[in-house]
């Protein structure tokens, strides 16, 4: 894309990308409810102390909030946020529920 070979149409995001600011969302181009983003985190085995969960999540969002880190998600074109565990908790049972639905109504299958 740096060259000008090839161009991105739209990013499959809910806002745009700040790594292709003139690239518009599959909503804004004119797919509305389109989005397939790609998010990470980390688990702790069920029953971990609430404590134990607490401290880590602390020290993540340090980590994840460092300017050094930072900068280097940016130069590899990702952008880095940091939610509460509960907030994840939530979107990982949505994201489930969503995908579940896909497969569903596709009949997609893993290999």
């Amino acid at each position: 894309m740096r060259e000008g070979r090839v161009r991105a149409l739209a990013v499959a995001s809910s806002k745009r990308f700040f790594g292709l600011p003139g690239t518009p969302t599959m909503s804004e181009a004119g797919v509305p409810d389109f989005l397939s983003a790609t998010w990470m985190s980390f688990a702790a085995p069920a029953g971990t102390p609430a404590e134990v969960t607490r401290k880590w999540h602390e020290e993540l969002v340090k980590v994840v909030k460092a300017p050094d880190v930072q900068a280097r998600f940016a130069e590899l074109g990702v952008e880095a946020w940091a939610s509460s565990p509960e907030e994840m908790q939530r979107h990982m049972e949505s994201e489930s529920k969503r995908w579940g639905e896909v497969i569903q109504k596709t009949g997609a299958r893993s290999n």
